[in-house]
């Protein structure tokens, strides 16, 4: 039996990278839209069960505070998604971000 690719489009949610890849071994493409990720930072002990050779496209879309502020998300890229062929890091204008911080 042959299973249809499976897409993800996560908004505004807080997730486990690994989590993700772990619960979704067929799993396709992944979009994130304002979403804070959490990226493993341990590298000596890689989750295998975690590692999905699946994902050929992943993008991040929007508030990148959880990227910059990790400086593991290259590194986990490579080791828990080695096949991508696509990966799009598009973060949101500061100055919209502070506007929408600060709209009452």
């Amino acid at each position: 039996m042959k299973y249809p690719d499976i897409f993800f489009r996560l908004i505004n949610v807080w997730v486990f990278i690994s989590q993700v890849l772990r619960d979704c071994p067929r799993l396709k493409e992944l979009h994130m839209e304002k979403t804070c990720i959490h990226v493993p930072d341990n590298y000596e002990v890689i989750e295998t069960g975690a590692v999905n050779r699946n994902l050929k496209i992943f993008r991040f879309l929007g508030d990148m505070t959880s990227l910059l502020m990790n400086s593991f998300m290259t590194r986990g890229v490579a080791y828990y998604m080695p096949s991508l062929v696509e990966l799009e890091l598009q973060p949101e204008s500061p100055v919209k971000a502070r506007l929408l911080c600060f709209d009452t």
